[in-house]
C-alpha cells in the first residue's frame, strides 16, 4: 500500500464528503432548516420547541 493518497484518491474522498453533505440536507427537515437560518441571520432560532 503506498504512504500517499493519489490525485484519484482524492477526488473520490472529496466526492463522496459533498455527496454525504447534499444528502444530509437533502433530508433535514424544514424546520431544523429554518431553525438554522434564523441563528445564522442573527434572529436566535425562532422555531426551536415548534
Amino acid at each position: 500500500m503506498p504512504d500517499r493518497l493519489s490525485l484519484l484518491d482524492l477526488i473520490c474522498i472529496a466526492a463522496a464528503t459533498v455527496e454525504l453533505l447534499i444528502a444530509t440536507v437533502w433530508r433535514m427537515p424544514a424546520a431544523v432548516m429554518a431553525d438554522w437560518l434564523d441563528l445564522a441571520a442573527g434572529r436566535g432560532g425562532a422555531t426551536v420547541g415548534v
